[in-house]
């Protein structure tokens, strides 16, 4: 069979040109149309905060909206909004990520916040959505269309301007992160606009090539500022600005790109002092750091951070393995195998973009890997989202060797069969883009790779909302009292107090009250005489309480029962992870173990099934060992949540020590603070954890 005919940049050729057909405009009209609501949809109905990152970034958007200053403390302390991607400087913190973005996001947020009254509090959805339908959506349409006259410019095939097309608008890794607040989507836009001012056939008109050097140098800039590796791209733009026209190159190319770069400088010394960048700091104070009895996330990182990979297999992963630019958009194996095995059959100037489509990948992936101290594959994202801005290279580089191949029904075939691969990883993870690529969940569940260990185990079985029984070795009672976060008056109380040790029946059991208080009048009180020896041992809940009336009737049996459990059926608190919870005791926070358990119960009258959870924080600091405690009740089959309680110590005797031991502790190097200070005599009975409690 012939091949396809070839792209064709020689600008006398392109007076030559068909004309597309009535039905080949309409194929991409509808194609970019498709996509563009797609994408609109998909943005419009994404959470907002997604993670650590786009928090950060998010952080100093609202500080610059709200105060003015790049400083976000407050900002961190609003439910939801803190994150670990921040560094503590002068007292203060800040986001890690270049403030260059967040200054002109803030600007397009507050111009939207002007026009519809919209507060971050209130409207932070629609604050979301709007914003980035503007900064992501809109500039993804308009990339789509440029691509678009691009192919019709060069006198591309329909074939070639499809396939290339459909690779952009539903295939790339571009797509998921369009949900988010990132710095890798406005550099791709630079990098496409650059290429394609560097690819476009060069206009007859004087004037024309002024504003092309102009936009040229602007774009390649753009996209250094915002992902630093993409300098090396910018770097080669400007070389071959200046084999093309230096005159231009010095009078538009140049100016142009110095724009973003100052204004990148100029912001950073706004917001830091210095030009240095935050992330410079990795490894210093700025990054180690302890606030409140809160050590860094960098002191001890989690999962995929700990950097626990050689060399060689971060290099197999980043190409064909979990995070694989190629396993996860195999379409770039069609790149791959045409441009060297028709490279004797194009024009020299794609060769020379081949060639530069490879160096310019190989200077990145490098670069990356001489970064042995942040093996992480860009942390817990759908792929590698520091190469990100390549895919409109790869894109282009696609279409010139499509036009090499032929029409056989195995190239036609194998072409759709990895394209719909690449739309799968691209769409898999839309709602999403801060989730680890479909192979790395799959290498996970099937056992492949661990990179996160399992939670903390307890060192008996848990069948009641706190941990440990305190010893009373004076007639001074051992007491922790509980209120609820959201009750500024701490007009309803909750006391656990425990008043010595009897001897019932031959057994040793500590005295416990519950009682529960309205505007001090003590309303309920509750005695509970907890066996030690059974609670220590983990046994279920109905041996461990005991009651001295022997009057006691079973309805009373099964309310204690039930206050005790923290639940109205028996069930066994699965560990989970650790985490530090501020409250009102001292101003550190609590080294604490997340504990849950849950039951479904259903109303004999009207068939409903309530799903009851208890989530206890415990830290053997406290007395009795619960921190925090948060009760909810939802609709089982719906998830409607029905009522939720959050209840936290305020108050306890003994008192707690007004600093925490994390505090306290000097460190030299990173450890699992967890383990040292909080509760080490947990690890002799390992509960296996449902998928539920794990879901923290």
């Amino acid at each position: 069979m012939n091949s396809l005919p070839v792209l064709n940049t020689d600008p006398d050729a392109c007076l030559h040109r068909e004309t597309p057909t009535r039905w080949q405009t309409l194929a991409v009209v509808l194609l970019i149309t498709i996509s563009a609501v797609l994408h609109a949809v998909m943005i419009w109905h994404a959470a907002p905060l997604q993670s650590a990152n786009d928090r950060s970034r998010w952080c100093t958007v609202r500080a610059l909206c709200e105060t003015g200053s790049y400083e976000i403390d407050e900002v961190r302390q609003r439910p939801g909004w803190d994150t670990i991607d921040l560094i503590r400087r002068d007292g203060h913190f800040y986001s890690t990520k270049p403030p260059l973005q967040a200054t002109w996001v803030a600007a397009v947020v507050a111009v939207l916040q002007r026009v519809t009254g919209w507060s971050f509090d209130r409207d932070l959805g629609q604050i979301h959505a709007v914003t980035l339908l503007l900064i992501n959506g809109l500039p993804f349409v308009i990339g789509l269309m440029g691509l678009a006259a691009w192919y019709h410019q060069t006198d591309a095939t329909p074939q070639v301007c499809l396939v290339g097309l459909s690779v952009a608008a539903f295939g790339t890794l571009i797509s998921p992160f369009l949900t988010s607040l990132n710095n890798h989507t406005p550099a791709a836009w630079g990098v496409l606009i650059a290429t394609l001012c560097w690819q476009w056939p060069p206009p007859s008109r004087e004037g024309w090539q002024g504003i092309r050097f102009l936009l040229w140098g602007f774009s390649a800039s753009w996209a250094a500022a915002h992902d630093l590796p993409a300098a090396a791209f910018a770097a080669a733009m400007g070389l071959f600005a200046l084999r093309e026209n230096w005159r231009w190159t010095l009078a538009a190319f140049v100016p142009a790109a110095i724009i973003p770069v100052a204004a990148s400088l100029a912001c950073n010394v706004a917001a830091l002092g210095t030009w240095r960048p935050a992330y410079a700091g990795y490894g210093t104070d700025s990054y180690l750091f302890i606030e409140q009895g809160v050590p860094s996330y960098w002191l001890q990182p989690q999962g995929i951070d700990r950097n626990l990979d050689s060399p060689a297999m971060y290099l197999m992963n980043c190409l064909i393995g979990h995070h694989g630019w190629f396993s996860l958009t195999p379409i770039w194996l069609l790149v791959a195998w045409k441009s060297w095995a028709t490279a004797a059959n194009i024009t020299a100037e794609r060769r020379l973009y081949l060639r530069v489509m490879w160096l310019l990948s190989a200077i990145v992936i490098g670069f990356y890997l001489t970064r042995t101290e942040n093996y992480n594959y860009g942390g817990v994202s759908c792929g590698l989202r520091w190469a990100i801005f390549l895919i409109p290279l790869w894109i282009i580089g696609l279409s010139y060797v499509f036009s090499q191949m032929t029409c056989a029904c195995c190239q036609i075939g194998c072409t759709a069969v990895l394209l719909g691969l690449s739309v799968y990883s691209a769409w898999s993870p839309m709602s999403k883009a801060w989730q680890q690529p479909w192979l790395y969940q799959l290498a996970e569940q099937q056992g492949w790779i661990a990179t996160k260990d399992p939670p903390p185990a307890f060192d008996h079985l848990l069948y009641s909302w706190f941990d440990h029984l305190p010893e009373t070795t004076s007639e001074q009672p051992v007491w922790v009292e509980f209120a609820r976060a959201d009750d500024q008056d701490a007009a309803t109380r909750i006391r656990l107090t425990c008043v010595g040790d009897i001897r019932l029946a031959g057994r040793n059991c500590a005295d416990v009250r519950w009682s529960r208080y309205e505007y001090e009048v003590l309303v309920e009180e509750r005695r509970w005489l907890i066996d030690r020896e059974h609670f220590a041992a983990g046994r279920p809940s109905a041996e461990c309480l005991r009651w001295a009336d022997a009057d006691v009737t079973p309805q009373a049996q099964q309310a204690d029962l039930a206050h005790y459990r923290g639940l109205p059926l028996l069930k066994a608190y699965h560990p989970g992870y650790e985490r530090y919870v501020q409250t009102p005791l001292r101003t550190d926070a609590f080294a604490c173990q997340r504990a849950a358990a849950q039951c479904d119960v259903a109303d004999e009258v009207t068939s409903r099934v309530y799903r009851h959870r208890s989530d206890i924080w415990l830290s053997r600091e406290i007395p009795f060992g619960t921190a925090r405690r948060e009760v909810t009740v939802s609709d089982a089959r719906s998830g409607e949540v029905l009522r939720r309680e959050i209840w936290e110590t305020i108050a306890c005797e003994p008192a707690v020590s007004p600093t925490s031991p994390v505090t306290r502790e000097m460190f030299t190097k990173p450890v699992p603070i967890f383990r040292q200070v909080a509760s080490p005599a947990r690890r002799a009975v390992r509960v296996q954890p449902e998928e539920l409690m794990n879901s923290q």
